[in-house]
This record gives structure tokens, sequence and C-alpha cells, in this order.
């Protein structure tokens, strides 16, 4: 007759080594989480630029952070310096106001309301194409874009939800100054007399950046032409010089011209790319 084997210390090491073939298979368990995971984010982010393409400001909102804060990459490539690179940290709380009317990330974060105009791969202009990649660690890039680009989307966890825990976005202007667009033309054409500045010594206009006047984006189109000053009516300053559109037009339409004022007798039209509702 077989006697029941006694129990010993090598017992307890069978148990042991069992639980632990258990629990080193928990990870391959797990290992199909990040899959549906990865799978749930790709549908936030494209949810997300549905949103933007939306113009809806609660809806856009609402893909942001409640409580927490999140990050606004700003890649300034501007014409007055080097490259730089400057993060606003913008409270949860704060991000619809900062989308509505009249915020900074008016023009950036709401795409049916945006203006991109000659700004080229900022993240406004990208939200309309499809296929961003998912280049890990929760970030997305645009299209054709390399995985360091500086126009991407990282999300984070938050409450077991996705949000959005950074937003890179790229200008090739100055941003504006105290909520003042770039450019801003103003109409009270008593700040200065005809004739006491031109544009060829303004900086500004050396530097090509665009006019703002009455809700529209000019930009430069063609060289300067000589133009009969009875031609044109005077509409504002922009600095110390004057800017002009044809005498007899309505004004602030997207398909009139304005000029400014390049030397005596000549003038640098320029042309209106699309409304800034943003303001």
């Amino acid at each position: 007759m077989m006697r029941p084997r006694p129990f010993t210390a090598a017992r307890p090491l069978v148990v042991l080594a069992a639980w632990m073939l258990l629990a080193t298979s928990a990870p391959a368990q797990e290992a199909s989480v990040p899959a549906s995971s990865d799978a749930t984010l790709a549908g936030r982010m494209r949810a997300f630029l549905e949103g933007m393409r939306g113009g809806d400001e609660a809806e856009i909102a609402a893909f942001f952070p409640r409580r927490g804060d999140w990050n606004w990459v700003r890649t300034l490539n501007g014409t007055r310096g080097p490259r730089q690179v400057v993060t606003w940290r913008i409270a949860g709380a704060e991000t619809e106001r900062l989308i509505g009317d009249g915020g900074a990330g008016c023009e950036e974060f709401n795409a049916a309301r945006a203006d991109v105009g000659p700004v080229e791969d900022s993240f406004a202009g990208e939200v309309h194409e499809e296929g961003w990649r998912h280049v890990g660690r929760m970030r997305f890039v645009p299209p054709g874009a390399p995985t360091r680009s500086p126009v991407f989307v990282q999300w984070r966890r938050e409450d077991g939800a996705w949000v959005v825990d950074a937003v890179g976005d790229r200008d090739a202007y100055r941003l504006p100054l105290r909520g003042r667009p770039v450019g801003m033309i103003s109409r009270d054409t008593s700040l200065v007399a005809e004739g006491l500045g031109y544009a060829a010594e303004a900086r500004w206009y050396r530097d090509n950046e665009p006019l703002t006047f009455e809700g529209l984006r000019y930009v430069k189109y063609g060289l300067p032409r000589r133009l009969e000053r009875a031609a044109l009516a005077r509409v504002g300053v922009r600095g110390r010089v004057s800017i002009y559109m044809e005498a007899g037009a309505a004004g602030g339409t997207v398909d009139g011209m304005l000029y400014s004022a390049v030397s005596p007798g000549e003038y640098q039209p320029y042309t209106g790319f699309g409304r800034m509702p943003c303001r």
C-alpha cells in the first residue's frame, strides 16, 4: 500500500510557484487593455477634431480638464527674432472663456470660426485634415508631420475619461498685445496728419505683417502702385501710416482692397482673406 507523502517544505514552494505563475499571467490579460484604450483614445481624438470643426464652445471645452490644468505650447516663427517656444498653462475652468468670443484662443481652438490665413501648418489649419496619427505617449500629430511636430494634441486621463493634456500650435506672427490683434488699424483719422509717415519706413511693412481692419485681415497683394490720391479715401492709420480704400467703397468687405501709403503717390495694395469672427 502506498503511504501518503509526508508534508514537507517543498509543498509550499509548489504552491508559491503556482501563485507566481498566475501572477505573471495577469499582465497578459491586461495587455489587451491598452489596445482597447488606444482605440478609445483614437475615437476621442476624432470626436475632438469634429467638435472643433463644429464650432460650439461648450462642446469643445468638454474635451478639456474640468479640475486640472492643461498646456498650450506655441512655437513662434516670427520675423522679429529667433524661433521661440512659449507655454501657457490654462486652468480647465477657464477653457470655455479662452476659446469664446474675444478669448486669446478663439481663432486657434474654434476651427469653424477661425481664419487660418497665411499661417501655414497651424493647429487651426490642421484640424481640417483627416488621418492624425498616434505617435506614442498619448500624442497625436497631423498627417505627414514628424513625431516631434510642434503641432500636436496630447491626452491624459481625468476621472476615468480622456481629456486634453496639451496642445501644440504654430504661429507665424507675433502674439496679440493686451488682446489687441496684430496690425490693427485705427479708425480715428485725426491721430496723424496725412503724409506724416510712410509704410516704407515702418518695420511692420518690411516684415510683411498683415493688417486688421473692421474684423477682417488683409495681406499684401502684388507690388506698390502709383495712384491718384483723389481715387482713394482715407479710412484710418496704422501707427503713423495712413490707410486707404478706394473712394466710394462701402468699407470692410472681404472683396475690398486696402492701400497703405508707401511713399508720396505710391500705395501698397492689401487684399482681405477672410473674416475674424472671434473678436
